[in-house]
């Protein structure tokens, strides 16, 4: 053990089955840092409560367009993923007939979009050219074309954001950092 007084990071390692299903380590550091909650019991949700927080799905949100465009245009996340099987899932998704799992895979092809389009702002390369999308609101009336030029898109401002942080140029000019633009193509 470390010294009296230190939380240790790896102290979860040693527990047991039945002291860690008891949150005995959390149950621990609340009765040494904080005695006055040791008796207060920890929140768990009911079955109902939990299904009552329900969020909305990918495919189920108001900019969902964009990622009908996304899916339509695979240059950006094409090389990771199975094309074919990505938009049959969202087609599948779009129509009420997708699940937890398939909102996994879209949401990882959403992030290696955005990843494609960071890495391109932060090696000064162009930003994808994106025709305008309608985004629907409230009970899916259109609200009218977008009007954000394509190169100011959110994952656009962060990556040139980014750049302007030492921290965040620097990975992409180590070894890795050239190979993975060379891999990608950028």
């Amino acid at each position: 053990m470390g010294r009296p007084g230190r939380a240790e990071p790896l102290a979860a390692l040693g527990l047991t089955t039945a002291q860690s299903r008891a949150s005995a380590l959390h149950t621990a550091l609340i009765r040494r840092l904080v005695p006055r909650w040791a008796g207060v019991p920890y929140f768990s949700a009911t079955l109902r409560q939990r299904q009552a927080v329900r969020q909305p799905r990918l495919w189920e949100e108001s900019d969902a367009e964009l990622v009908d465009e996304l899916v339509e245009r695979p240059d950006s996340w094409g090389e990771a993923f199975d094309v074919t099987r990505v938009q049959g899932i969202w087609r599948r998704a779009r129509a009420g007939r997708a699940g937890p799992r398939d909102e996994l895979l879209l949401q990882r092809v959403v992030w290696r979009a955005a990843f494609t389009e960071h890495l391109a702002a932060v090696n000064g390369g162009p930003a994808p050219v994106r025709p305008q999308v309608r985004v629907r609101t409230g009970a899916g009336a259109p609200a009218g074309p977008r009007r954000r030029p394509a190169a100011r898109s959110p994952v656009t401002l962060l990556a040139t954001w980014a750049n302007d942080v030492p921290l965040a140029r620097r990975p992409a000019r180590t070894d890795l950092g050239r190979r993975l633009r060379r891999h990608l193509g950028a």
